[in-house]
């Protein structure tokens, strides 16, 4: 009779891996009434609070009765991070696109990136003709869905000098900065609302797409397919090296 093979450390460990993180999943979608994807459950890490808090401020946000709206839950910690500065929120947990959206004065969010949200929260804070800061890749500046760089201060980006490290609720992807660069975008100000703010020594302003482009939050450039970028890299990897002279 064969002798059965025994599968590998590799293997063993894979299938726990697999089988755990489904049973996160199942167990993480049971705490939401709507359908939410196991990959949108990052929170906003407070040093990104910390940077959009000055721009929170000036739009009035700590005057005594202003509301800083977060239509996106996750766990809560937007009321409590962001209440650290002073501010008013609330952050209900219930699903945006089908509930009401309570009484607000600013819109501050960290949408979920997967599918349409990014453009949904986008027409949104439009729409709202309410001030809104939203944390957002910054390759949405390059889409068709992006509100138009219009004028001085009218939507400009914060780029912060690092990356930002999103909390997972299972810890996926723990400790690693995006592949992308996460911006704050804000919107539906006043063209001089620029003037006169104190600057932050690791955060970047940029007023334009040439601006992001200038602090290398995004590429300018249309990336290449897949088979042309592994077309270049057998290129380089091949070239013939020059013999010293």
């Amino acid at each position: 009779m064969k002798k059965k093979k025994q599968p590998t450390k590799k293997e063993v460990v894979t299938k726990k891996t697999k089988k755990k993180a489904t049973e996160s999943a199942g167990e993480l979608a049971e705490r939401y009434p709507w359908k939410t994807e196991y990959g949108d459950h990052f929170e906003t890490p407070e040093i990104a609070y910390r940077h959009i808090s000055p721009i929170l401020e000036r739009m009035g946000g700590t005057v005594g009765g202003t509301v800083v709206y977060d239509p996106y839950y996750c766990r809560g910690a937007t009321k409590r991070r962001l209440g650290k500065f002073g501010f008013t929120v609330k952050n209900p947990k219930q699903d945006f696109y089908t509930s009401e959206a309570p009484g607000f004065d600013i819109l501050c969010a960290n949408p979920p990136y997967s599918g349409t949200h990014k453009e949904k929260i986008l027409a949104f804070a439009e729409a709202s003709r309410k001030p809104w800061a939203l944390l957002l890749p910054a390759y949405c500046a390059e889409k068709s869905y992006f509100p138009r760089w219009s004028g001085k201060g009218r939507v400009f980006a914060l780029k912060p000098r690092g990356g930002y490290a999103f909390d997972h609720p299972h810890g996926a992807g723990k400790d690693k900065e995006t592949p992308f660069q996460a911006v704050w975008f804000v919107g539906g100000v006043a063209p001089d609302f620029l003037d006169g703010l104190p600057p932050q020594d690791d955060v970047v302003i940029c007023r334009s797409l040439e601006d992001l482009v200038a602090a290398r939050a995004i590429r300018g450039t249309k990336r290449p397919n897949p088979r042309t970028r592994k077309k270049r890299q057998l290129r380089r990897t091949t070239a013939p090296k020059e013999s010293p002279s």
